[in-house]
């Protein structure tokens, strides 16, 4: 007998959903950040869907009930931002423990309903049941592309910038510190690691921005890890990609922990995932002029890792001296033996 533990997250996807038909009106299905269903000629709704479950993506010793509400409703709002989408409206089905104190429902809440307001998210509906002995929060999403524009990951070209929100990595050394692996004796230090992974921001006005006056060919949240989705979009465009070590973004605050716990902060940012930042790739003239008028807009970094080349199989680092090689190292993947 085949256990679903025996193949990797997206392998048992595509098993499960080989041989899906849609309606003409579907222009997106399974496979990308959101589905994408055309409501009317030219309007467009995007839809996603996120699961966290207690023990798997979250523990109560590690994170407060308003966190864990709020982050629940962060991984679906980065999904919309990821297609350049605006958020509209979510639906929250919620498996309780019956000795769920009633104080951490409502503290769940408090965070979802915070999250919800700060990006003008109505909360419309949902389920609530027992569940045996774990927590389970599953979150749906609704958003639009009022400009009739959305961003996928199968469209990068060769020749194509890869371009990065923010920094990557915190996240992945804040879950190491709140599960022990690590230690960090620098309080401040320390904090800023944790917050990065129990309370993420998505980017949404960026998404919007970028979908709305830039001809961005794909993008993606980095979720999985650097590794991971750059791979998801190499996969779907068909083409492969070179980045350079020195030039993926990482904060001082990761560079300061790592020297002092004699970890490399690059295998962070590669691999770690949860960053939640936006992966994404232009040409190198549309690049340019994102550079000029991103200051103006934020002040998130915005960094050019490298590039999309079709003579590429897979994913190529370039190591500060300038020797090039395949990536090996892969990003988390549900299922997946380590």
């Amino acid at each position: 007998m085949v256990l679903v533990g025996d193949r990797g997250e997206f392998d048992l996807i595509k098993l499960l959903t080989d041989g899906l038909s849609y309606t003409p009106q579907t222009i997106v299905g399974v496979g990308d950040d959101c589905a994408v269903y055309e409501i009317s000629k030219g309007k467009y709704l995007l839809a996603t869907c996120d699961m966290l479950i207690e023990d798997v993506h979250f523990t109560r010793k590690t994170a407060s009930a308003f966190l864990i509400g709020c982050k629940a409703i962060a991984c679906s709002l980065s999904d919309i931002a990821a297609m350049g989408g605006h958020p509209l409206f979510a639906l929250i089905s919620l498996g309780l423990p019956e000795t769920t104190p009633e104080e951490f429902a409502t503290d769940l809440y408090v965070g979802i309903r915070s999250m919800c307001r700060d990006h003008q998210v109505a909360l419309i509906g949902g389920d609530t049941v027992r569940s045996p002995d774990k927590v389970v929060i599953d979150v749906s999403m609704l958003g639009d592309c009022p400009k009739g524009k959305f961003i996928l990951r199968s469209g990068a070209k060769s020749g194509d910038a890869i371009v990065v929100t923010g920094y990557l990595g915190d996240s992945a050394a804040g879950l190491d510190l709140l599960n022990k692996k690590v230690s960090e004796s620098d309080s401040e230090r320390r904090s800023e690691l944790v917050q990065a992974h129990l309370a993420p921001e998505p980017r949404c006005q960026p998404g919007i921005f970028l979908a709305e006056n830039f001809d961005v060919h794909a993008m993606i949240d980095v979720s999985d890890g650097l590794a991971g989705d750059l791979g998801h979009i190499c996969e779907q465009s068909k083409l492969g990609a070179r980045i350079h070590a020195d030039k993926i973004p990482v904060s001082d605050t990761l560079k300061e922990f790592c020297r002092a716990a004699r970890l490399d902060p690059l295998a962070y940012a590669v691999t770690g995932g949860e960053d939640y930042e936006l992966l994404f790739t232009l040409s190198p003239k549309e690049l340019a002029c994102l550079k000029s008028e991103w200051p103006e807009e934020f002040e998130l970094p915005l960094t050019h890792i490298g590039e999309m080349d079709k003579a590429i199989k897979g994913i190529n680092i370039v190591s500060p001296d300038g020797r090039e090689q395949p990536l090996q190292v892969r990003s988390y993947e549900h299922f997946k033996k380590r």
